[in-house]
């Protein structure tokens, strides 16, 4: 059985990042991410699952089973590898209530 938690989710984030090139000049790119209403369901091993439309419940195996997404970001051919920083504000957070026995993800 998964260990129990007190779960706090990230619902908001706006991740900016910003590429710096001797060509381009210095320039941000403003990823604005919402997130879906959660529902929290049954797992298969009579844990929880915390489940939300658009983002998958996948994971390192053993881990807890909770919801994620990948955002793909396109920057120009010729950024300077180093000058990309990659900064998230404005993050609005949750605190389920209660206690909760999040399923780990399997091997």
């Amino acid at each position: 059985m998964a260990p129990t938690h007190r779960i706090c989710m990230i619902v908001c984030i706006m991740v900016l990042v910003f590429s710096g090139s001797i060509a381009l000049g210095i320039e941000a790119i403003n990823l604005d991410v919402k997130c879906s209403e959660y529902r929290i369901t049954s797992g298969r091993l009579g844990g929880e699952v915390i489940q939300m439309d658009g983002f998958s419940t996948n994971g390192l195996p053993g881990s807890p089973m909770l919801p994620r997404k990948v955002f793909d970001v396109a920057l120009p051919p010729d950024v300077n590898w180093d000058s990309v920083v990659v900064r998230a504000q404005d993050i609005e957070q949750i605190v389920l209530p209660g206690t909760h026995d999040i399923e780990s993800a399997p091997p």
